[in-house]
């Protein structure tokens, strides 16, 4: 990629919340500023805001930088006075053993597990930048922003957004159908209609996925207590809570007692329940 061709301006996830941390800093800094100006004191401004006093002096400091002095900063590991070398012997297909043997002699200390890391790492690199050169530019979004909306729905996970939802369904079309399923599941269990049950366990034992297969045995084996799940007003939560608060008690009190004074304990919490 030519310097000309490198966007001035990267808008990945990681950049655009930086950006707005920034943006949350400055704008309590205007905050304070702006009481200071009005003739509040830093103890004054304090009871105010909420932030502490040495808070409030560093945003009211001329020298005041709201981006972090590390940020960017790429920091020199024990393989780096070696990173060219590394790239240049294992393009030539010197296995990592060979590698880590040679550079040892040279004065490396770090581990072979961490050239491993860095070739994978590097590979990814590459093909992120072919990918950009062909594709245009391309935008990384975590995983664990994709895993958040099995449980949650859109609106609830700030960190994504419906277009991007939508691109990585385009590119990766499976994530579209897993979703669509778990939000579906979700919404049979209170629909009443066991017989959609049925129909969505068929729905997803086609898509032949091991994760997927172990959770629809784990349906068919219990299969009259997930029909009652669905159409049933109740369900044994309150039991299960009894259950927890029982494991809570019997975990602070773990070494110290016996059976009798859990029992005993447990018993007495329950009948101030009705005093």
């Amino acid at each position: 990629m030519r310097e000309e061709d490198i966007p001035k301006d990267s808008d990945d996830q990681r950049g655009r919340e930086h950006n707005e941390a920034i943006q949350k800093t400055m704008n309590k800094v205007k905050e304070v500023k702006d009481l200071q100006k009005k003739g509040y004191s830093i103890r004054k401004i304090a009871d105010e805001t909420g932030y502490t006093k040495r808070t409030i002096k560093n945003y009211l400091s001329t020298n005041f930088n709201p981006v972090h002095g590390q940020y960017g900063v790429q920091r020199t590991g024990k393989l780096s006075p070696f990173r060219n070398e590394v790239v240049a012997l294992r393009s030539k297909g010197t296995t990592y053993k060979e590698i880590y043997t040679y550079i040892c002699i040279k004065g490396y200390t770090g581990t072979e597990a961490a050239i491993r890391q860095f070739i994978a790492k590097e590979k990814r690199l590459q093909s992120d930048l072919e990918d950009e050169i062909t594709d245009g530019p391309t935008e990384i979004v975590a995983r664990k922003w994709l895993v958040k909306l099995l449980y949650k729905p859109l609106n609830k996970v700030k960190a994504i957004s419906l277009e991007q939802v939508k691109n990585v369904v385009q590119k990766y079309p499976l994530v579209g159908t897993l979703l669509r399923l778990v939000w579906r599941f979700k919404e049979i269990l209170q629909s009443g209609d066991k017989e959609l049950l049925h129909a969505w366990v068929s729905e997803a034992a086609a898509l032949d996925l091991n994760e997927l297969t172990s959770f629809l045995n784990g349906i068919k084996k219990d299969i009259d207590a997930v029909e009652n799940a669905c159409t049933l007003p109740y369900n044994n939560g309150l039991a299960e809570g009894s259950v927890n608060k029982l494991k809570t008690i019997k975990r602070i009190m773990y070494g110290r007692n016996s059976f009798e004074l859990l029992r005993n304990k447990l018993l007495l919490l329950e009948s101030r329940k009705f005093n």
